[in-house]
């Protein structure tokens, strides 16, 4: 959805900075949080199944929609090439500096979430009778998304799997409590990312495999993986 955001913006207003590719970008994960939460959350509150299936729905419909710009504009699919991929070469430091702010905002808001993350797991029944306001609690967390997503796929472009499989990695090495997921989950996803950009660039020698490839061609099997194994995700 943040490419979709960023495909409609540039289609539509001709935005071609990355301040403005990290504002649609923002609108754009913020509307898919929104989306996926409300389809995938079951009366007792949100159900891993349900937010897995709803976010794969959601995905979906971006790309259908991505594709039916793309292929009836030309000067939108010379654009589009840049993001689709996902990389990480060629961003200079004006980049890092654009989106800094928008990536610190969202760090700060994610680690204020987590504690209550923690409630939501037990459902929105139990952790209203434990003082959570799950509604306020669903919006801060969306909020950080935004500001993660927006300033990551404005900066680099959609880079695929690092949300699906580094959360599940950090959960397996310090368990359930989102206090520890969300900072491991930084530090790992900075790892596996770095890793897979510099496997990108010894793979093909004198050519470079770029990192959301790399990352497509690693963490799907990963994923599998993890989903696999009942005891580090439960779907």
């Amino acid at each position: 959805m943040p490419l979709f955001a960023v495909v409609l913006g540039i289609y539509l207003a001709n935005i071609n900075a990355g301040l403005q590719y990290t504002w649609f970008a923002m609108i754009g994960a913020g509307i898919a949080s929104w989306l996926v939460f409300l389809i995938g959350s079951t009366r007792g509150g949100p159900n891993p199944t349900t937010l897995v299936l709803a976010g794969a729905a959601v995905s979906a419909l971006a790309g259908a929609l991505t594709s039916a710009i793309i292929t009836s504009e030309a000067r939108t699919l010379d654009s589009y090439r840049f993001w689709v991929v996902g990389s990480a070469a060629g961003r200079g430091m004006e980049v890092f500096w654009q989106v800094l702010p928008f990536i610190a905002v969202g760090a700060v808001l994610a680690l204020l979430a987590a504690p209550g993350v923690n409630l939501l797991q037990l459902g929105d029944d139990v952790a209203s009778s434990l003082g959570l306001h799950p509604t306020r609690q669903k919006a801060l967390g969306i909020l950080a998304i935004m500001f993660l997503c927006g300033g990551a796929v404005a900066g680099c472009g959609p880079i695929g799997f690092v949300g699906l499989v580094v959360p599940h990695i950090a959960r397996f090495l310090v368990g359930v409590d989102y206090r520890w997921v969300v900072p491991y989950s930084a530090l790992i996803g900075t790892v596996v990312l770095t890793s897979a950009d510099i496997l990108g660039r010894v793979v093909a020698g004198g050519a470079e495999v770029q990192v959301g490839i790399m990352m497509a061609l690693v963490g799907g099997p990963l994923f599998v993986v993890l989903v696999r194994r009942r005891k580090s995700i439960s779907l």
